[in-house]
């Protein structure tokens, strides 16, 4: 897939021209577009047993909406070993994990990332997954995210949204906002779901709230900088046919 198919019926400079408005708005797919050949559940399990990114391990979401690394410090050779057998409990009881930093998992997401940064002027994209494997499972508190912009998918699974305006009171450096602050600092603007195959565009630092209600969820989430002065390098996301290699060396 690559993005212009992703944000159909929009065309590229419709797109740009309502992200460049810092407008949040979202691409119902309505049945049709589907993201589940993007990513098999059997990939993200593997990718859970073999320690994941070893740079950026799984975080599980608590039940304070707050996420945290599961992971022992004190195993030979690691100091990011998973603590599996934790994370395999925690999952059972209704907690959400999420997955830094896999724009790599496999070519399908690879080619995708690559061709948004390839579309969108000056961008450097990566890909979190979230999942839930269960009803009302945990969620971040609402919360805003800076400097970059967002793209979602709605893999599988709904999810209900909210997106807030705040007032001036809040603290520009405050990032989360508790549940009990939320009618302090917060008014709601948006409030819908999304169904498998719906894209959501939230400019950076839109302040914003995920629950799933109905069943098991897979999102991907795509955060986006924009460095104009190309200070950052593009990742090398090519893939390396190390089968093929072997094989025609034999």
């Amino acid at each position: 897939m690559d993005f212009a198919t992703l944000i159909k019926p929009l065309s590229t400079n419709e797109f740009a021209a309502k992200a460049g408005a810092n407008e949040s708005f979202v691409i119902f797919g309505k049945g049709e577009r589907d993201f589940t050949d993007l990513l098999s559940l059997a990939e993200i399990e593997t990718a859970l047993n073999s320690g994941c990114n070893i740079s950026s391990p799984i975080n599980i979401i608590t039940e304070d909406g707050l996420r945290a690394p599961v992971i022992d410090e004190n195993v030979a050779w690691s100091t990011m070993a998973l603590k599996k057998t934790e994370i395999t409990k925690l999952l059972e009881s209704g907690h959400s994990f999420m997955m830094p930093n896999m724009s790599q998992i496999n070519e399908s997401v690879a080619n995708l990332i690559d061709d948004i940064e390839k579309t969108v002027d000056h961008s450097r994209a990566d890909l979190h997954l979230y999942v839930s494997t269960s009803n009302d499972a945990t969620g971040y508190m609402a919360h805003r995210d800076r400097p970059q912009h967002k793209i979602y998918l709605q893999v599988i699974g709904n999810t209900s949204w909210k997106l807030f305006s705040h007032t001036d009171d809040l603290p520009n450096e405050q990032v989360s906002i508790e549940e009990k602050d939320e009618d302090k600092y917060l008014t709601e603007i948006m409030d819908f779901t999304m169904e498998p195959g719906d894209v959501l565009f939230m400019p950076s630092g839109q302040i914003h709230k995920v629950r799933n209600h109905d069943g098991p969820r897979m999102s991907f989430s795509i955060p986006i900088f924009i460095d104009i002065d190309n200070t950052k390098h593009h990742m090398d996301r090519s893939h390396i046919p190390f089968q093929k290699l072997f094989e025609d060396a034999s």
